[in-house]
């Protein structure tokens, strides 16, 4: 699947590229440590909401899949390609 950015889009991806963090876009404030406890419920949080509106997005664009936050990973020592 191809999703097209509009410009404000991808300038504001560009802007937070270049962010020390692991994620592409904050979601912690900057006086929540990464790794504590509140940041873990933020995180839980997070996923659920935009996993919601994923959801809603998918049913608007008529798109027959069930997107989520979640990627699935190979397990250990299996070669992707």
């Amino acid at each position: 699947m191809n999703i097209k950015l509009v410009p404000l889009a991808i300038s504001i991806l560009h802007y937070y590229q270049g962010a020390n963090s692991k994620h592409l876009l904050p979601i912690f404030p900057s006086t929540i440590d990464a790794g504590g406890v509140e940041a873990k419920a933020i995180s839980r949080q997070w996923i659920k909401t935009t996993n919601k509106w994923l959801k809603c997005i998918a049913s608007d664009c008529q798109v027959d899949a069930n997107l989520t936050t979640y990627v699935p990973r190979p397990p250990a020592g299996v070669d992707e390609h």
